[in-house]
């Protein structure tokens, strides 16, 4: 009998001791999350003062939205919780005119996450400076926003990152766009950053943000020669903005005046092609139109394949003409690579572009297949094989 009340008593004892432990653990918690509610609302008073969602121009933990978003139940002043970890980037690497821009929008629009870029000069935030992803320093060299704040998006712990890389230039000689590995990973790295002291004059300035922060990379290819004559497209449209409208004149939006163009430039640097480059090549190219900009493509390629390899970071390959035929394929294999959802929150629309093969003719056309067999890399040929088997 006395055993039995004595293990009675233990047992009320231990009891009591449980529950001791559990209402401590109760307070202690109520004064944490206390603090923490405290210091987000004094975060929300600050946003209202400001009458923006970021602090300076870095990100804070939790901000307010400052433009309605009815789409996704959202208003302004609602708060809009931005990730305390530090966001990883994932390249997105594409030479220009790949289907990069388009590929960024789907992504915004599908998950309603923002993405980035290296080019601070896409989007300048309201004091007159690119804005880095995260409040953190080793952030201050980017990679930046490519959009307004004030569109409420989410962000992620990838964020999908816009680089072109290297050994991309348009009009230059070969001892500009030839590229070693080195240069062109660190061509990946740099970012263009806007800064202003006064939120009016803005100056940009070259600057290189660190390896560590890249923890994977998107490949997007493109057929060679729709790539090369959309690249013909993107000089007429730049000099059109900038008012040259002779340049159109002289170089008509056809097929005659893409290959004006190309025998224009394909005799600008000849004779320094001709002392820095290998003579097979030297020889094929006097049979492509445009010849420096498919070994611009070829090289790009190569050295994007090699710096993810040197990296030893994850990566896919995603085609830009999947997209008219396979999108929903495509999308989904995108997302799932920066671990994202399609969230339905507005859908894009894939509008396929022409195909411009018949600016070539069939002997220049093998010719770049030569070319391709003297230049580009055994991944690269594999990679690239699609295009020559039409």
């Amino acid at each position: 009998m006395k055993l039995g009340f004595y293990f009675i008593h233990v047992a009320i004892t231990v009891m009591m001791i449980s529950i001791i432990n559990m209402v401590s653990l109760v307070v202690w918690a109520h004064v944490f999350f206390s603090k923490i509610t405290k210091g987000q609302d004094q975060q929300q008073k600050q946003g209202q003062g400001q009458g923006q969602a970021f602090s300076s121009s870095f990100w804070s933990a939790t901000t307010l939205i400052t433009q309605n978003d009815t789409d996704r139940g959202r208003h302004v002043g609602d708060p809009l919780i931005i990730p305390l970890l530090k966001p990883k980037v994932v390249w997105l690497m594409s030479f220009p005119n790949s289907g990069n821009s388009f590929t960024t929008q789907m992504v915004r629009m599908h998950t309603n996450h923002f993405t980035a870029t290296n080019y601070g000069d896409e989007h300048i935030g309201e004091n007159g400076t690119s804005v880095p992803i995260h409040h953190d320093p080793i952030y201050a060299n980017g990679p930046f926003l490519s959009e307004s704040i004030t569109k409420a998006r989410n962000i992620g712990n990838l964020v999908l990152t816009k680089t072109h890389c290297g050994g991309r230039c348009s009009r230059c000689g070969p001892e500009t766009y030839m590229e070693t590995l080195e240069s062109f990973q660190a061509a990946c790295l740099t970012a263009r950053r806007g800064n202003s002291l006064d939120g009016k004059v803005i100056t940009f300035e070259k600057v290189q943000y660190n390896e560590s922060l890249v923890h994977g990379a998107i490949h997007i290819m493109r057929d060679p020669f729709d790539n090369i004559v959309s690249r013909f497209h993107l000089i007429q449209k730049v000099n059109k903005k900038l008012g040259d409208t002779k340049f159109e004149k002289t170089f008509p939006n056809n097929v005659h005046g893409f290959r004006k163009w190309c025998n224009y430039m394909d005799k600008l640097y000849l004779n320094s092609e001709e002392k820095l480059l290998n003579g097979q090549i030297f020889d094929v190219f006097q049979s492509i139109p445009c010849h420096s900009d498919f070994y611009r493509y070829i090289q790009w390629h190569n050295l994007a394949l090699q710096v993810t390899q040197v990296m030893d970071i994850p990566s896919i390959v995603a085609y830009y003409e999947d997209y008219g035929h396979d999108f929903n394929v495509v999308k989904d294999r995108i997302l799932s690579f920066i671990d994202l959802k399609d969230e339905g929150y507005r859908n894009v629309t894939f509008a396929s572009g022409k195909n411009y093969r018949n600016y070539f003719t069939d002997n220049e056309r093998g010719a770049v297949q030569r070319l391709f067999h003297l230049l580009a890399s055994e991944q690269t040929i594999e990679k690239i094989a699609r295009y020559f088997l039409k």
